[in-house]
C-alpha cells in the first residue's frame, strides 16, 4: 500500500498509487506498463461517449490550449439541440496613440499575450454548461481560488461601438463554494471582467505601422475547462485526464498524478519502460542529491 501526500487522492486505487509513485521516481516496472497502456484511446476507448465528455486534455503550449479549448467549444455547440455559442472578444479601450478601429481591435483580439504577467485571453468561447476554469485572484472567504474549476450557468453580454460582443460577467457554479446569491443557487458566483493595460509599439496593422498606443482591456478571468497547461495541471485533481505520457519524466509524472484512478488516465498512445524510466535531468539530479 502506498502511503504519500501526493497519492493521497488516489487512496481508493493503490494500485495506480503505486504506478505514478514509480513514475516520480523513475522506478517503473512492467505492470505499470500494462496498466497505463490498458487506457490508451488506440485500445478502442470511446472519448466521445457521455461519461467521457467531462474528460480535461493536457498539453504543453498555451497556443495549443487556446486553439483547442476553441475548436471544442464550437464542436459542442454545433448542432441542433445544442447550447448557444457566444464568443466573447475583449473590451478594448484605447487611451493614448491612436483612434480605436476594427482592425486595430481585430489586431489585438487575435495577439497572443499570455507570457505577459497579468494578460488577459483576446477572445473566450462560452456557453452554459461549459467547463471553465477560473484564473483570477483569490477569493478563499467564499473557497474559489486561482486554478478552480467550474460550470458556466449563465453568460451576460453586450456589444461595444465596434458591434464585437464582450462579455459583462458570467455566473460560474464553483463546487464547495458556500456563497449565496439572491435567486441563485449556492455556490454559483459572477465572475466580471477585469482590467489590464498595457503598451504597445510598431505594431503593424493592415500594412500601416502605429509607432505606439496605450489601450485598456476588459475581460473575464475565465479559460474553458477543456484543456490546460501541464503547467497549469500541477496541484490539480481532476476527475478525467486525456495526454501524451510518451513525453516521460516530470511532465508524465505531474500529467498521471492528476486522475484520481487508473479508470480517470485516458493517453493518447502506449508507452514503454523507456518513456516512463527517463532519466532525471543531470541538473534536477544534482539538486535533489544536495538536498
Amino acid at each position: 500500500m502506498v502511503e504519500l501526500t501526493e497519492q493521497k487522492h488516489m487512496e481508493h486505487d493503490p494500485e495506480y498509487a503505486r504506478a505514478v509513485y514509480h513514475l516520480g521516481k523513475r522506478e517503473c516496472v512492467a505492470a505499470d506498463v500494462h496498466l497505463f497502456n490498458s487506457h490508451s484511446i488506440l485500445h478502442g476507448i470511446d472519448m466521445g461517449v457521455l461519461k467521457n465528455v467531462d474528460t480535461t486534455a493536457i498539453v504543453g503550449t498555451n497556443k495549443l490550449r487556446e486553439g483547442l479549448n476553441n475548436c471544442k467549444a464550437s464542436a459542442n455547440t454545433a448542432s441542433i439541440g445544442t447550447p448557444t455559442l457566444a464568443a466573447c472578444a475583449s473590451n478594448d479601450i484605447l487611451l493614448e496613440g491612436t483612434v480605436m478601429t476594427t482592425a486595430i481591435h481585430n489586431n489585438l483580439i487575435n495577439r497572443v499575450f499570455s507570457s505577459l504577467k497579468g494578460s488577459l485571453p483576446g477572445a473566450i468561447p462560452f456557453y452554459e454548461g461549459m467547463p471553465v476554469i477560473y484564473k483570477g485572484v483569490n477569493m478563499t472567504e467564499i473557497k474559489v481560488t486561482n486554478g478552480l474549476q467550474g460550470t458556466v450557468m449563465q453568460v451576460n453580454t453586450a456589444v461595444c461601438s465596434l458591434s464585437f460582443m464582450y462579455a459583462k460577467y458570467i455566473l460560474v457554479s464553483f463546487p464547495d463554494c458556500p456563497l449565496k446569491l439572491p435567486g441563485s443557487l449556492c455556490g454559483w458566483v459572477n465572475i466580471e471582467s477585469s482590467i489590464w493595460s498595457l503598451t504597445i509599439t510598431n505594431a503593424v496593422i493592415k500594412d500601416h505601422t502605429v509607432p505606439r498606443f496605450w489601450f485598456k482591456w476588459y475581460q473575464v478571468h475565465l479559460q474553458p475547462g477543456f484543456t490546460i497547461t501541464g503547467h497549469s495541471a500541477q496541484g490539480k485533481t481532476l476527475l478525467k485526464v486525456l495526454a501524451s505520457l510518451c513525453i516521460g519524466g516530470h511532465t508524465a509524472y505531474v500529467t498521471a498524478s492528476r486522475a484520481k484512478s487508473h479508470k480517470g488516465l485516458f493517453i493518447l498512445a502506449p508507452v514503454t519502460l523507456a518513456h516512463l524510466n527517463k532519466p532525471l535531468h543531470p541538473d534536477l539530479l544534482c539538486k535533489m542529491q544536495k538536498a
